[in-house]
């Protein structure tokens, strides 16, 4: 059990036991030798507290764990010191597979998540309830459970709002897109996303101007950040359209770079409540732009190490002082 001074929450539902395989190249069809494998807690949920850790600041993670993977992503999250509050449930934690070519190529196998009873998931949401209560920021990640509650997300973040609690959201599925309707803060989504999610292009800088006002209209969220891969970061916070270009770096593995991007919005906005800059309305008091700066530099450090969601606090220090806003 967890304390409740947790100052970043981390909803990540959907934990997972990630194995690396390190190989030459992928024969499909044939026999792969792999010549190095690295076992880790994973899922967007437990990289994101591992990001969080790195910079120095307190988070818990609280996710659904059962069976005897879920035993072994519990039992590494706690080796390696992330603070995290477990539900236990009968089925089994799912595993994800990565395969890192020396091309550089990366593939991902990710196995369907188990189901929930109707018993485990309203032991989720009391511990939300209470948990909450004790949080600075809330960061709403990945994709539910199977046989979760279709408007879970949207009553997190309702009750979020009713504590005070900033929100950010990085999912999209069905989850995802009923808990927009509830405003979240801040919405973290890539290119092909926010496309589907409008049913707008998104290339020139009109039609990017375009998708903002709409999702800013029709869901009235106050920032809107969009990944768009090497090409860099563009985003809006109702007053203007701004980007941030990606620096250049030789990528190790590009996978949890979302979600290492995520920890760093929840760094950001933490920080800004820590120092008093923000009188506790968003989004007056809050730094867009600091919150874009510390995005991309977690997302970019994660690409340097093969771990995902790994990130060294060196790399992110030097790559912030590379980077600027830029208004469009």
């Amino acid at each position: 059990m967890l304390p409740f001074d947790t100052m970043i929450l981390v909803v990540g539902q959907n934990s997972g036991w990630q194995n690396t395989f390190i190989l030459e190249a992928f024969c499909h069809g044939g026999v792969t030798r792999v010549s190095r494998v690295l076992r880790t807690p994973a899922g967007k949920g437990s990289n994101v507290v591992r990001g969080i850790k790195e910079l120095g600041l307190e988070s818990t993670l609280l996710a659904y764990v059962g069976g005897g993977t879920g035993k072994k992503f519990a039992d590494a999250c706690l080796e390696e010191g992330l603070s995290c509050d477990f539900v236990w449930i009968e089925g089994e934690t799912r595993s994800f597979v990565t395969l890192v070519e020396n091309s550089g190529t990366v593939s991902e196998i990710i196995e369907p998540s188990p189901e929930v009873t109707e018993k485990e998931r309203e032991g989720y949401a009391r511990r939300f309830n209470r948990l909450i209560r004790g949080a600075d920021v809330l960061l709403v990640q990945g994709t539910a459970m199977q046989g979760e509650n279709p408007d879970c997300y949207r009553r997190y973040i309702e009750e979020a709002g009713e504590a005070g609690v900033p929100c950010v959201i990085d999912s999209f599925k069905e989850h995802g897109r009923r808990a927009l309707f509830a405003s979240p803060e801040v919405l973290k989504i890539n290119g092909d996303e926010i496309k589907e999610l409008t049913g707008l292009p998104f290339g020139t800088g009109n039609e990017r101007r375009a998708v903002f006002k709409k999702v800013h209209e029709e869901y009235r969220i106050p920032w809107i950040i969009v990944t768009l891969g090497a090409e860099g970061v563009t985003g809006s916070d109702g007053t203007g359209m701004f980007t941030v270009t990606s620096p250049h770096i030789d990528a190790v593995n590009t996978v949890g770079s979302g979600d290492a991007f995520s920890a760093g919005l929840g760094v950001s906005l933490q920080k800004d409540i820590l120092t008093g800059a923000s009188p506790g309305v968003f989004p007056d008091g809050f730094s867009f732009s600091q919150a874009l700066i510390y995005g991309t530099a977690m997302g970019s450090a994660n690409c340097l190490t093969l771990q995902p969601g790994l990130v060294k606090r060196g790399d992110v220090e030097d790559l912030m002082v590379r980077l600027k806003v830029n208004p469009v």
